[in-house]
């Protein structure tokens, strides 16, 4: 009788407990700066930048995440909140995490940065250079050459200014 195809075995040092435990705290890690939103057990959303998660372990009595820049999103009852500079959820009060657009492997995270060529917009800029919260001065765009509006080629100016 031929001898029966052997199974993959994981050695006894990692068990899959262990394997699903590092599997989740690569998807918490991938999760570090992106915008996510948090459903609340009371139905309220929040959202804002994931900065770290607690994660359940002996030393840890409950797991938890953390977020900067948060705001409870706008409901049929109720506006947006303010923005909290920074924001604790223990694990007991959320239901579920949300996030879009997060690259899960390193080569991700590169197309994903050579994709963004050419003109950028100042959220796009925001979220790729700008710390959540900073402001930081605009500088106004001047045209030049082929790239000039229509009004700067025939000598209209757009001011506020009174002209005399």
């Amino acid at each position: 009788m031929p001898k029966a195809q052997s199974e993959a075995k994981v050695p006894p040092t990692r068990r899959s407990e262990d394997l699903n435990k590092e599997r989740f705290t690569f998807v918490m890690c991938s999760l570090v700066g992106h915008r996510v939103q948090v459903q609340m057990k009371s139905n309220t959303v929040i959202e804002g930048i994931f900065v770290s998660c607690n994660p359940q372990s002996a030393s840890e009595k409950e797991f938890g995440i953390h977020l900067e820049q948060a705001r409870e999103l706008p409901s049929a009852h109720r506006p947006s909140s303010d923005i909290f500079p920074e924001v604790m959820i223990p694990g007991k009060d959320f239901v579920a995490l949300t996030a879009h657009d997060v690259p899960t492997t390193f080569s991700d995270h590169e197309a994903k940065k050579k994709k963004i060529e050419g003109f950028l917009t100042d959220t796009e800029i925001r979220e790729r250079k700008g710390k959540p919260g900073v402001h930081r001065e605009l500088v106004p765009w001047t045209a030049d050459g082929d790239h000039a509006p229509p009004h700067a080629k025939h000598g209209v100016s757009l001011t506020l200014e009174d002209v005399n």
